[in-house]
């Protein structure tokens, strides 16, 4: 017993006051003797299931130190220390049981296995009201709980629950449960990001109207006047802008081998080409593009609705702000609708152009249906792209600033445009 014990010490003076931080107070009391004071830090630490303060208070009870000798409660707490790999704890439990009798040591296993299952209980407890809590701030955050934050499942933290539970389209219980604050969380993060794209709209917001068009008058040549360059574009019955082109042959084969950027680049300078000379282009048919001349400051909103009329592998069309009167400076975003579709953003003067940023994914743009598109360009040059007011492109760029009008290109394929909208910012 007295070697035990020996050992017991070293290993306390020995240990690293950092690895002991969370007993630290009943340690120092420990070694200076004052057992009655250390046995009430080391019992809450023992209870929540801490394996070196049951390992102590097992030797307290062994030893009588603050508490009278009990050999069933210091087999128990060492039992618990040990079934947690302290080795020591083992050791000094083989030891107690040689002088207890086989119902002592049953008493001190039974004994054990309550401590255990009142640690697992308060563990429960803790788990539990952190949940709770959690939920709390993310629907106090989302703005469906005004109460305190407790960690107190009350009716008012219920009835919170099930607001945000109807509201996010999930089953109704008023239960918190991991699933809803994995749900609570993207919604808060969600909330988070459009606060953030509403602040930095509120910066630089784009009030002053430059362009709406809507085709009511069944003419595109006034009011605004768009100038046709080639191609056929004509207002329908329906009041709105169309433009038919057959897909090139050359663009409906996708090239597996290149990658997308390429792709995209390798296309666009091939309009370009046409564009600028149609006599050296590949294609038997001019490239249908309609422009408007528009002073367009550095921070500009374009929004278009156009519906395509099919999901043909090649089809394509542009938007492009440009500067200058031949139109070969500026950015074009650029759809095409390929094995994937991809959107791109690119930059494009007389010397070449270049991918800024692009998407690809298997439904972009949906046939047969019209599609909300926003280009959002601020003044720091960071722009953004909507589809149906959800952000598919967001990027910077400087090279050009200011623009004299903004084209429509049809690259192949069967389209109606509603309306087009073109804001600028007052400042």
């Amino acid at each position: 017993m007295r070697t035990c014990f020996i050992i017991f010490i070293g290993l306390l003076l020995c240990a690293p006051v950092s690895a002991y931080a969370d007993y630290g107070d009943g340690l120092y009391q420990y070694l200076h003797g004052h057992y009655d004071k250390a046995i009430n830090e080391f019992k809450p630490l023992a209870q929540e299931g801490n394996p070196k303060a049951q390992y102590i208070l097992g030797s307290m009870y062994a030893n009588g130190q603050g508490v009278l000798q009990d050999y069933v409660q210091a087999h128990a707490w060492l039992n618990l220390a040990a079934a947690q790999g302290h080795e020591k704890a083992s050791l000094y439990r083989n030891e107690i049981a040689q002088k207890m009798n086989s119902n002592q040591v049953a008493q001190a296993q039974q004994l054990a296995t309550q401590f255990q299952s009142q640690a697992e209980k308060q563990e429960t407890q803790k788990t539990d009201k952190e949940l709770i809590v959690s939920i709390q701030n993310h629907l106090q955050n989302l703005g469906y709980y005004s109460g305190a934050i407790d960690g107190v499942m009350g009716q008012n933290t219920s009835r919170s629950i099930r607001q945000f539970q109807r509201d996010a389209d999930l089953p109704v219980t008023g239960q918190p449960s991991s699933s809803l604050v994995s749900k609570l969380k993207q919604a808060d993060s969600q909330q988070e990001a459009d606060q953030r794209k509403e602040a930095k709209q509120q910066q630089d917001p784009w009030t002053q109207v430059l362009l709406h068009d809507e085709f009511a008058d069944a003419n595109f040549t006034s009011n605004p006047e768009w100038i046709q360059t080639a191609g056929t574009f004509w207002v329908d019955s329906n009041y709105f802008l169309r433009t038919k082109r057959d897909v090139p042959e050359a663009q409906k084969q996708a090239d597996q081998q290149a990658s997308q950027e390429q792709r995209v680049t390798e296309v666009f300078g091939q309009v370009v080409k046409e564009l600028m000379n149609p006599q050296q282009g590949e294609q038997t048919q001019s490239i249908p593009e309609l422009y408007t001349k528009l002073k367009l400051g550095n921070a500009f909103a374009l929004h278009i609705d156009i519906q395509m009329f099919s999901d043909k592998r090649g089809q394509s069309f542009e938007l492009k702000t440009y500067q200058g009167q031949d139109r070969s400076s500026g950015y074009a975003l650029r759809f095409l609708n390929q094995k994937e579709q991809s959107l791109a953003l690119i930059r494009f003067s007389q010397s070449g152009s270049s991918v800024i940023d692009v998407i690809r994914q298997d439904k972009l743009i949906n046939a047969n249906h019209f599609q909300s598109i926003s280009w959002l360009r601020h003044k720091d040059g960071e722009m953004r792209v909507l589809i149906n007011d959800k952000e598919v492109l967001s990027t910077q760029d400087n090279m050009f600033r200011g623009f004299d009008g903004l084209s429509l290109i049809n690259l192949g394929g069967d389209y109606a445009v509603r309306s087009i909208r073109v804001l600028g910012s007052d400042t």
